[in-house]
């Protein structure tokens, strides 16, 4: 009898990693690694089993039973299911960029801003994944995934010592990467904090940089998850339809955005990809759920699983979830602000409280005086409450940019307490 007989499901990637770092006008480490495997779930009597493998002679039949057997060991749990076979409206990436390339190109890509002034280390970076679902309710499915991305940091000096600044850039192709301005902006970034010093402590108007409000939206993503709601994790559990954030923020979790860095045609556990509006101007209106945790916590399927590695079972996540952008640009919002911080560097965010969303960390920045920037800002702690924060915002700006899985729009704080 074959094992594809029970409920089960069998996921199988394979991923190819390539990383290029250039220092200076050398080589310094080059990393092209592929890795594949494949993972079953299988669902017996209400208990759920899991178990993977990454060698090439485990059969899918095998992987199969090794679920069978490791489900005997847990305890039954009526919600365990697999979504259905739906039909996905999501865009397939083209890789043909990628494979077309050579190592030798994209060599060359990292290495085209050497004996660039004040850029000290370019690394060049893609990441290939091909993913194939079936499960017994009739998913059936492969497609596969490609980015890359360019990490450029830069060091300026002077008579008052050194600045160091990083900048990133994603694309869904070798040749759209724009090295040079990435380059040109962490070297315009790392000049410019040149001579920064503290500020006085104050309660002033401030702005967070998209980059920030990335990292920010990260964070607070679990606050959204349905098995966070379920398990009382979430300070977001209850307030279904309240009013949670500014009128102006508006935040959408999107698998299907067309040309960005974490769309997928189908979730890790096969559901078609889907478009999900998590706040709509304030207000609560969805969570993310996988299959298992939309019937737990009683909420809509959003196909929001992922599968960060081959060994671990899947969990929600989020794919392209972002901040609405306004109409505003960084320059109009400086001027709205007239005088403030603009935050473009938070340290120590990962030790924010994910469940309550306080924090306290390190910020840099710079000081803003008549809409323009007048220096440099550091060694300034900033507190409060992640959520709060988004409570008080006047203006978003326009500025929309991705990072992975999240992407960052600038926002208008009408006040924020800084000590220096």
């Amino acid at each position: 009898m074959s094992a594809k007989q029970c409920q089960y499901e069998l996921y199988k990637e394979t991923v190819r990693h390539l990383v290029v770092e250039v220092k200076g006008f050398d080589v310094e480490a080059i990393e092209n690694s592929v890795s594949s495997g494949k993972a079953a779930r299988v669902i017996k009597g209400g208990r759920l089993g899991f178990a993977y493998s990454t060698d090439a002679i485990s059969s899918d039949n095998d992987v199969i039973k090794m679920a069978e057997s490791a489900s005997l060991m847990v305890a039954p749990d009526s919600d365990v299911s697999f979504p259905p076979s739906e039909k996905t409206t999501a865009i397939k990436n083209d890789l043909s960029a990628f494979l077309d390339t050579t190592i030798e190109d994209k060599i060359s890509i990292a290495k085209r801003l050497e004996g660039t002034p004040l850029i000290h280390r370019t690394i060049y970076e893609e990441l290939i994944r091909e993913v194939h679902i079936e499960n017994s309710n009739g998913i059936d499915t492969g497609f596969k995934t490609g980015n890359c991305a360019i990490i450029v940091t830069a060091v300026a000096e002077d008579k008052s010592g050194s600045e160091r600044a990083t900048e990133v850039a994603l694309a869904l192709a070798p040749q759209a990467l724009d090295v040079e301005k990435i380059g040109m902006e962490a070297a315009s970034r790392a000049t410019a904090c040149l001579n920064s010093r503290k500020i006085s402590s104050c309660r002033c108007r401030a702005i967070l940089d998209k980059h920030v409000v990335s990292e920010v939206l990260k964070l607070i993503a679990p606050a959204f998850f349905a098995d966070f709601v379920f398990k009382k994790k979430s300070s977001l559990a209850g307030k279904m339809g309240e009013v949670i954030y500014s009128p102006n923020i508006t935040i959408i979790n999107d698998a299907t955005l067309k040309d960005a860095f974490s769309s997928v045609p189908y979730d890790a556990e096969g559901a078609a990809a889907k478009k999900t509006v998590l706040v709509q101007n304030g207000r609560l209106a969805s969570f993310l759920a996988d299959a298992v945790y939309a019937k737990k916590a009683g909420v809509a399927l959003t196909a929001s699983s992922i599968r960060p590695m081959i060994i671990q079972m899947p969990r929600i996540g989020v794919h392209n979830l972002y901040i609405m952008p306004g109409s505003k640009d960084i320059g109009a919002l400086k001027k709205d602000m007239g005088q403030g911080f603009y935050i473009t560097e938070l340290l120590g965010l990962h030790t924010a409280n994910p469940i309550t969303g306080d924090f306290s960390v390190g910020a840099s920045g710079f000081w803003i005086d008549g809409g323009m920037d007048a220096y440099g800002v550091k060694g300034v702690t900033i507190a409060g409450n992640l959520h709060g924060l988004l409570g008080c915002i006047s203006f978003v700006g326009s500025d929309l940019k991705f990072w992975s899985t999240t992407g960052g729009v600038s926002l208008l704080i009408e006040e924020m307490a800084v000590s220096g």
